[in-house]
């Protein structure tokens, strides 16, 4: 049978996606996912007996990507894992954090970033697209029919959720339990598995690798840092965020035209930590010990950088 037991406050920082402003982009402290010059955030472990949500990929793979064949009069949106970035000469340890998920519902075109209309290419409500970040994904598109002839300079995306899972060991009792985390945030207000998440919460669950011990605890998330050139936004609890494309996008209502857009992040070794020299710690395993002041330092939470790619490149 399965171990439980209280987790205490840890010092496991986490702030989930920002979004790409420019067409490359590094980035020294970045959250889970990461954007131009985003800020890692931290949180506190606030209850027990949470349910990690599991859910089912979505959104559609692209094992091949081909923006060329789009089909005429359309837009569409692109997020997509990459794996052949190096990793920074930094001196942390590091691992590529496997079950990388991403969920987006909605996009919107933009005029200004002040536009009091923005238009609607794809609204998925709740059925949101979920992005496989150990791959490519088309997460939605729109015929230009549908949007009003302009030149738009901003895009914005509605995000619902994201999740991922990093390898590390617990030490608790006196005892270490290797195994993984697994952390989810919901980012809007939305239902996962039957629960319903307030934008801004999520859970935090870890697993040993030998059945004895799998608990999750309620995690809260402090409010997100918007980096510079990007505008990231919680309003009624739709969390939503606003970029400048790298070239203004113009749309001929009803004209044919290929556009596309897609965002590639850079996951390889993107979960990096400051190894602790210490007796009951291993090198290159991230080490979690309650109380947090021993704990290892979490630096990157799932990504080194992005850059973006459009049909206007």
């Amino acid at each position: 049978m399965a171990r439980e037991f209280g987790f205490e406050a840890w010092l496991l920082g986490a702030s989930l996606l920002t979004c790409a402003c420019s067409s490359s982009q590094e980035v020294a402290n970045p959250g889970l996912v990461v954007g131009g010059d985003a800020q890692g955030d931290s949180g506190a472990l606030t209850g027990q007996d949470a349910t990690a949500p599991d859910v089912a990929l979505v959104a559609q793979d692209v094992a091949q990507p081909t923006p060329d064949v789009v089909a005429a009069g359309k837009i569409a949106i692109y997020l997509k894992g990459v794996q052949d970035k190096p990793a920074a000469v930094d001196g942390l340890a590091a691992q590529t954090p496997t079950g990388f998920q991403i969920a987006l519902s909605r996009y919107s075109v933009l005029k200004a970033i002040d536009d009091p209309a923005p238009q609607v290419c794809f609204d998925l409500k709740d059925q949101p697209a979920v992005a496989d970040m150990a791959g490519d994904n088309l997460m939605g598109s729109c015929a230009t029919s549908g949007l009003t002839t302009a030149m738009y300079s901003y895009g914005r995306t509605k995000v619902d959720w994201s999740k991922f899972t990093v390898k590390g060991t617990l030490h608790y009792g006196g005892q270490p339990y290797a195994g993984k985390f697994t952390f989810f945030r919901a980012w809007s207000d939305t239902v996962v598995a039957g629960k319903a998440y307030k934008a801004g919460t999520g859970t935090l669950r870890f697993q040993d690798n030998y059945g004895l011990v799998d608990n999750t605890v309620n995690y809260a998330y402090p409010p997100v840092i918007s980096p510079p050139g990007v505008t990231m936004a919680t309003v009624a609890g739709e969390f939503s965020i606003t970029f400048p494309y790298t070239k203004p996008l113009p749309i001929v209502q009803g004209a044919p035209g290929d556009y596309w857009a897609r965002f590639n992040w850079h996951v390889l070794d993107g979960f990096r930590w400051q190894d602790e020299d210490k007796a009951t710690f291993a090198k290159d395993v991230w080490d979690v010990v309650m109380p947090p002041d021993v704990s290892e330092e979490v630096k990157m939470f799932g990504a080194t950088g992005y850059d973006v790619t459009t049909s206007l490149d």
